[in-house]
């Protein structure tokens, strides 16, 4: 009795572990039934043996109390003998050859990513430098935004063809796809920020244009002494035009000029000018016309080197006379 233990012991350990000694079955082509190598006949069904292919099992049966493997038809544990159809302690299905463990997900290649992120950082500084020479033509945020939101429209239009092309041949059909249908949008919602960039651009050049008629059509003109003594009182804040002659760009800008209104070359009736125009560029003895509001009174020096006060007129348009 202890023989044939040891016998059966043996058996399924070379059964299970040792795929060299694995005693020859061949499985029935018509019911699947494991059958020795000595029958002739299926035990199942009686099918021949003759013309079968003999299938070896890859299914074993980790025992669920001592941890071990059995093969896929033993009954009962070869170690401990515990039953394997026991539906209160199952045992685990191992399948030799498979993966039981999740499989890494594979890394994407960064050779697309790496060629898109060239192609962004070449488009954004393209952007940027065309962007910088229109503001500084410009000299106006407002006054050169459509044109920087054309030209980010054109040269993204550009390099979306690229894109979209690169996406097709590397990436295949439906990635191409999704490229050119989130382009698309990119340049359409460009689009429609450069219509409303120009009509808003446009309702503001026609409000500038409207309040300067109304500011000529208020302006008034006053005595030089009595627009001086009263720069901080009742004229402040009032529209006001006055005419006279360039004789000292502050700072040599054109931001803030002093004008003198005498007609005398030898009296001096100094204006302190702040230019909220773009009117005109200015050199000295340059005969003008300003109409601007009234703000105040500045210490500065006149045309023959005297400190003294002067009114301070922010100009709102400015017409040159020289010609």
């Amino acid at each position: 009795m202890i023989l044939y233990g040891k016998f059966v012991q043996l058996y399924c350990e070379i059964s299970i572990n040792k795929e060299v000694f694995v005693l020859s079955k061949w499985i029935c082509s018509e019911c699947n039934h494991s059958n020795n190598s000595h029958a002739r006949y299926c035990l199942k069904c009686g099918h021949f043996k003759v013309g079968n292919i003999v299938k070896k099992s890859t299914v074993t049966w980790r025992c669920p109390i001592c941890k071990v493997e059995n093969n896929d038809h033993t009954h009962y544990c070869w170690k401990c003998g515990h039953w394997l159809l026991s539906e209160k302690y199952t045992p685990t299905k191992i399948e030799k050859g498979v993966q039981t463990s999740e499989p890494k997900p594979l890394k994407k290649s960064n050779a697309n990513v790496n060629n898109f992120s060239i192609l962004n950082i070449i488009e954004l500084i393209v952007i940027i430098m065309i962007g910088c020479s229109i503001f500084i033509g410009e000299g106006s945020i407002m006054q050169s935004l459509p044109y920087i939101l054309i030209w980010i429209f054109f040269t993204h239009l550009l390099f979306s063809v690229i894109y979209i092309v690169s996406a097709f041949f590397r990436r295949g059909f439906l990635a191409g796809g999704r490229t050119l249908l989130m382009h698309v949008a990119v340049l359409f919602v460009i689009f429609m920020v450069i219509g409303f960039t120009y009509g808003q651009s446009a309702n503001q050049t026609h409000a500038v244009a409207s309040s300067i008629d109304e500011i000529k059509r208020t302006a008034i003109e006053l005595d030089y002494e009595d627009m001086l003594r009263n720069a901080n009182g009742k004229y402040k804040n009032t529209y006001v035009k006055v005419s006279g002659k360039v004789y000292h760009l502050v700072n040599g800008n054109q931001n803030d000029v002093m004008i003198n209104l005498s007609l005398d070359p030898y009296s001096y009736q100094a204006v302190y000018i702040k230019r909220k125009e773009q009117d005109q560029t200015l050199i000295l003895d340059d005969n003008v016309v300003i109409y601007g509001k009234l703000s105040g009174t500045i210490g500065t020096i006149n045309a023959i080197g005297v400190e003294a006060s002067a009114p301070v007129i922010e100009s709102y348009s400015l017409i040159l006379l020289n010609e």
